[in-house]
């Protein structure tokens, strides 16, 4: 089974999490238009006040599983063909 996810905030995290716990056979592919995976956003007062040193800080990688999990960061969804089951990007 092949689960294509778009997006790689935390509702796309859990969702792949959560596919992988569910069937540890599928293949998730996680679709991100940033250039990064994750960030922080609770650590943004911290930047604009100075405590932390810049933006870059709070961004941190979601580990991929090899043969279960794909990153496709930097990437953009442009349709979704929900009959055919393609994912145009």
């Amino acid at each position: 089974m092949e689960i294509v996810i778009v997006g790689l905030g935390s509702g796309g995290l859990y969702a792949s999490k959560s596919a992988l716990g569910f069937n540890r056979k599928c293949h998730v592919t996680i679709i991100e238009k940033r250039d990064f995976d994750q960030f922080s956003p609770c650590g943004l007062p911290y930047v604009i006040e100075g405590t932390v040193k810049d933006f870059e800080a709070l961004k941190y990688d979601v580990p991929e599983m090899s043969s279960k999990l794909t990153k496709l960061i930097n990437h953009e969804v442009v349709s979704v063909n929900n009959e055919k089951k393609i994912v145009q990007v």
